[in-house]
């Protein structure tokens, strides 16, 4: 049975619950960072020249109200380029996610770079 999007995107509630909060206690330890540290950069265009601008929140903003981590990704919906990336087998000891990353900082650098997408797991073992 091919799972459909929302169940793909949705962890069960207590797995969720419980990998959130390792995630948010591993970056804590990473950074060594107080709970409630906002260390989120966000990038836009720059309309006045079509440039890229990458600000730190805590410069530009002074609140918490949001304090929860999360991977997102917002765009305008407009056409654009496509990758699309078969992968049939793991192939060394890297997930998906970290060959990706590691990609695109090979082929980048240290420029910002923002990707979004959607993960279709046909088949999984």
């Amino acid at each position: 049975k091919k799972s459909s999007f929302l169940e793909l995107l949705f962890l069960e509630q207590e797995q969720a619950h419980f990998r959130l909060l390792d995630s948010i206690l591993s970056l804590c330890q990473l950074f060594k960072c107080k709970v409630n540290t906002n260390l989120l950069y966000f990038a836009h265009v720059n309309s006045a020249d079509g440039g890229c601008l990458l600000e730190k929140y805590s410069e530009k903003y002074h609140d918490l109200g949001f304090a929860l981590l999360a991977n997102l990704f917002a765009s305008e919906g407009q056409p654009g380029k496509v990758i699309e990336v078969k992968a049939k087998r793991r192939t060394g000891k890297l997930n998906f996610v970290t060959c990706m990353r590691q990609t695109l900082e090979k082929h980048y650098g240290d420029k910002p770079v923002g990707m979004g997408g959607t993960f279709v797991i046909q088949k999984e073992k």
